[in-house]
C-alpha cells in the first residue's frame, strides 16, 4: 500500500482590526470552502465569553484566504515506520509575492494525508496511515532551512530541534534547521 503524505492546507489572513474592516486590497479573495477537518471545538478561555471564536475559517470576520502546499512524496508499506524529515516545501509563488515585505497572520493550519491520483488528491483515512508526530517550520524571506548532519544531542545546533521534536531525533539522518540569512528587525508588540 503506497501513500503520498501529507498535504497541508493553510488558512491565512492579514491581521484583522477589531472595530473596522481592513482593506485587504483587490487581490484578497476570502475562502468559502468548508474546513478540511470539520468544525473546530474550542474550550472557553477562563473568564472569557464562550462561542466568540469562529469554528470555521469561512466564518472569520472579513474572511481568510487558503491555499494548499504539498510535501515531497512519501511511500510506505504496511507496518513501516517513517522517521525521515521531508525537504522544504515552498509556499505558492503568488502567496509569497502577495505578502512579500508585509506581515501575514496564520489563523489555521490543517493537515491531510493524500494519495495523488489522475482525478486529483484523495484523502487517506487515518486508519490507513497513523501520523503520531508532526513537526513543521515556516520561515520568511530573511531565513532559510538548511540540511545538516548533527553529531548527537550535545551538538549546539540540536537544542531547538530536540525541543520541537519532543527530544526524539534520528541522529543517523540529516535534519533541517532554520537559520537567519539577514538581520531581522525587532518588532515591538
Amino acid at each position: 500500500m503506497t501513500h503520498n503524505l501529507p498535504a497541508a492546507m493553510l488558512a491565512l489572513a492579514p491581521l484583522v482590526a477589531v472595530m473596522a474592516a481592513p482593506d485587504f486590497g483587490p487581490r484578497f479573495a476570502p475562502t468559502h470552502k468548508d474546513n478540511m477537518n470539520g468544525a473546530y471545538p474550542f474550550s472557553a478561555t477562563p473568564g472569557g465569553t464562550p462561542g466568540k471564536m469562529p469554528k470555521r475559517f469561512s466564518d472569520y470576520p472579513h474572511g481568510v484566504e487558503s491555499f494548499d502546499v504539498h510535501t515531497s512524496e512519501m511511500s510506505t508499506l504496511y507496518s513501516q515506520v517513517w522517521w525521515k524529515p521531508h525537504p522544504p516545501a515552498a509556499l505558492p509563488k503568488e502567496i509569497v509575492a502577495k505578502y512579500n515585505g508585509s506581515r501575514m497572520a496564520i489563523v489555521g493550519w490543517e493537515i491531510d494525508q493524500v494519495q495523488r491520483t489522475a482525478d486529483g488528491d484523495v484523502s487517506v483515512p487515518i486508519s490507513a496511515s497513523y501520523n503520531h508526530h508532526y513537526v513543521s517550520q515556516l520561515v520568511g524571506a530573511g531565513a532559510r532551512l538548511r540540511q545538516v548532519k548533527l553529531d548527537g544531542p550535545h551538538d549546539p545546533r540540536a537544542k531547538e530541534l530536540m525541543h520541537a521534536s519532543h527530544g526524539h531525533v534520528n541522529w543517523e539522518q540529516p535534519q533541517w534547521i532554520a537559520e537567519d540569512v539577514v538581520e531581522q528587525p525587532q518588532w515591538i508588540a
